[in-house]
């Protein structure tokens, strides 16, 4: 009986000592694993951090990108349609509704733009300072805009307006219809505001 309980004395001693060491081995790679997953995850919080600096300075570049178009930006378009095209862009970054016209049979609109429920027909001519808009472009504006019931519009040019088209659209808001004149300096403004 004696010699019996030493054997299981024995077996008990060596079972406890390989579970110990087993438990401190365990143990020594749960503590390596979590300083690793430590380290680790304070690079994660270092990463990104620096991506929220990066992602706020990109927007910065972006909103002084919006503020950098210049008369020559305007100039070096060079295309009736790409003209448009940006038009309509600048007025989506304005948060408006925009409805680019196809290039042809546009209904006398190059741009239809909505905000706040108010609806505006926009027609682009991306002239030389040589032709001047006159009054026949802004009645064809002014008139497709009232037949679809809308009461605001604006012509934007590269070029100028001459006395006639002044008048015209003189005439046409005093009588309730809203009509802009803009040239290259105004659209800059907006572009730019």
């Amino acid at each position: 009986i004696k010699s019996l309980n030493e054997d299981n004395s024995n077996t008990w001693k060596n079972k406890y000592e390989e579970l110990n060491k087993k438990y401190i081995q365990t143990h020594d790679e749960v503590t390596y694993l979590r300083r690793t997953y430590d380290k680790e995850h304070a690079k994660l919080i270092l990463l990104e951090n620096e991506l929220e600096i990066a992602h706020k300075k990109i927007i910065e570049l972006q909103k002084n990108n919006l503020q950098k178009y210049r008369k020559e930006d305007i100039e070096n378009i060079n295309d009736w349609r790409k003209f448009e095209q940006f038009i309509a862009k600048q007025f989506k970054i304005k948060n408006f509704k925009v409805i680019l016209t196809p290039r042809t049979n546009d209904g006398g609109k190059d741009i239809i733009i909505e905000k706040n429920s108010i609806k505006t027909y926009i027609e682009c001519k991306y002239w030389n300072s040589n032709k001047t808009i006159g009054r026949e472009e802004i009645q064809k504006l002014a008139g497709a805009a009232m037949m679809d019931g809308v009461k605001n519009a604006i012509f934007i040019t590269t070029s100028t307006y001459n006395e006639n088209a002044l008048e015209t659209a003189r005439a046409l808001n005093k009588n309730g219809f809203n009509i802009n004149l803009w040239t290259t300096k105004d659209l800059l403004a907006f572009i730019n505001k």
